[in-house]
């Protein structure tokens, strides 16, 4: 009988490579689960490289990318490359990046950040590149808009001002999509005690305080474009803000699961939170406010240290 962990390394790689390749080209054509299955199809790769070393993880994007290149051609593949296949490479090396000492180098909170930081950046230079070719995106958007007949003119007024969140909305897209198929890939990995790395539980996932910075410098930028009417600061600071919030959001998370954990029915109220804050607004905004106050306050430490 065939099973995948009786293949060599190699092999592996490169099975992983085709087999996440066709997942992308075929899942979203699946009747009604394919939207669902289409945005995991990573996690093929994640899985080798998890649980194998640095060469063969290259050869698993590689032979992805030659498949995507052979049945779609140069755009969809150079698409997948620099947005999925790139940050896929970097959130794996840092993943399992040692120290000197043996241990590893960063949390998952300090994953997540550098992520973060490293889809900022390259947002941010993609914001400079259209503004110095004088490439009104916005404009384009409003465009196409106004010519969908079913929308109402309120719906219209609403999407206008939907339309400079766009680039940070994506941005989250991108590492919720990265991040979903990482732990999938770590669960099922750690299923089979495959993994090279073991999770160390919620501190694990606590992320750097010089976010609340970026968070209120951002929000100064977008009122300022706001006020002045600087369409290009307005988009800036709304993409900052965006990604900004995602760090203070984990802390803040780990602030109230601190808090729950004093009580018997703790893990099953800290997921009702979770549920609520992506199904309702203000629950979210409360928890990245947790976030935020977090470096003044010191609210984690206010805690047993055995809730840690």
């Amino acid at each position: 009988m065939f099973s995948f962990s009786h293949l060599s390394p190699l092999q592996q790689a490169i099975l992983a490579g085709v087999v996440s390749a066709f997942w992308s080209m075929a899942a979203p054509f699946i009747p009604l689960f394919g939207i669902f299955l289409a945005p995991l199809f990573l996690v093929p790769l994640f899985l080798v490289s998890f649980s194998h070393p640095t060469e063969f993880r290259f050869l698993a994007f590689i032979a992805s990318s030659l498949t995507i290149l052979v049945f779609q051609g140069v755009m969809p593949a150079f698409i997948l490359v620099l947005f999925y296949f790139t940050p896929s490479l970097y959130l794996s090396s840092l993943f399992l990046k040692k120290s000197s000492s043996g241990t590893f180098s960063y949390r998952y909170g300090d994953i997540l950040s550098k992520m973060i930081l490293g889809v900022l950046c390259a947002e941010i230079l993609g914001l400079v590149i259209l503004n110095s070719l004088n490439i009104d995106w916005q404009a384009s958007f409003h465009h196409h808009l106004q010519k969908l007949s079913f929308l109402t003119v309120e719906n219209k007024i609403f999407l206008d001002h939907f339309i400079p969140w766009i680039p940070g909305l994506l941005g989250i897209s991108l590492l919720m999509t990265l991040v979903a198929n990482a732990c999938l890939a770590q669960k099922i990995l750690l299923s089979f005690q495959q993994s090279l790395r073991l999770p160390q539980g919620i501190q694990d996932w606590s992320s750097p305080l010089y976010w609340d910075i970026i968070f209120i410098s951002s929000l100064m930028i977008e009122i300022a474009g706001s006020v002045w009417n600087l369409s290009y600061a307005n988009v800036v600071g709304k993409t900052i803000l965006s990604l900004s919030s995602l760090p203070l959001l984990f802390i803040g998370l780990r602030i109230c699961y601190l808090k729950l954990s004093s009580f018997s029915s703790g893990r099953i109220l800290f997921r009702l939170l979770v549920i609520l804050s992506f199904l309702l607004v203000w629950p979210l905004l409360f928890v990245v406010l947790l976030g935020l106050i977090e470096p003044w306050y010191g609210l984690m430490k206010r805690f047993p240290s055995s809730n840690h």
